[in-house]
């Protein structure tokens, strides 16, 4: 793997342990879960980017533009509405005054959203 992929990877693995680590600490803030969830969504950030990186050399520029290839790469378009449920929560957690995500919420994305999309790149 090249050095460009291999940064992509270890940042997405970095981000998920982060928000695993508050996910599953049971002392956790709630402001603590919502930078969680921005940490998930920035792993999945880091794995999509990490695998258009070594597959075709591609670099989106932003979220929209890497939102429409994830749409139309066939290894991510079945993770298309995991990524888009994920940079939605993200999203809100850090504008939305007063918002704080359910840790049951924050599993969920975690645990399926970002798992399903980080196996399918890992395993490829």
């Amino acid at each position: 793997m090249e050095e460009l992929t291999d940064s992509h990877l270890a940042t997405a693995r970095a981000n998920r342990g982060y928000a695993l680590a508050i996910e599953q600490d049971a002392e956790s803030l709630l402001v603590s879960l919502n930078w969680a969830a921005v940490a998930t969504f920035y792993s999945a950030l880091h794995f999509v980017n990490g695998y258009l990186w070594e597959t075709a050399r591609l670099a989106p520029a932003n979220h929209h533009e890497r939102e429409r290839i994830i749409a139309r790469w066939p290894d991510l378009a079945p993770h298309s509405q995991s990524f888009r449920l994920l940079l939605d929560y993200s999203v809100r957690t850090r504008y939305t005054p007063g918002y704080h995500i359910h840790r049951s919420d924050l599993s969920v994305l975690l645990n399926r959203h970002l798992a399903n999309i980080a196996r399918a790149i890992e395993n490829t």
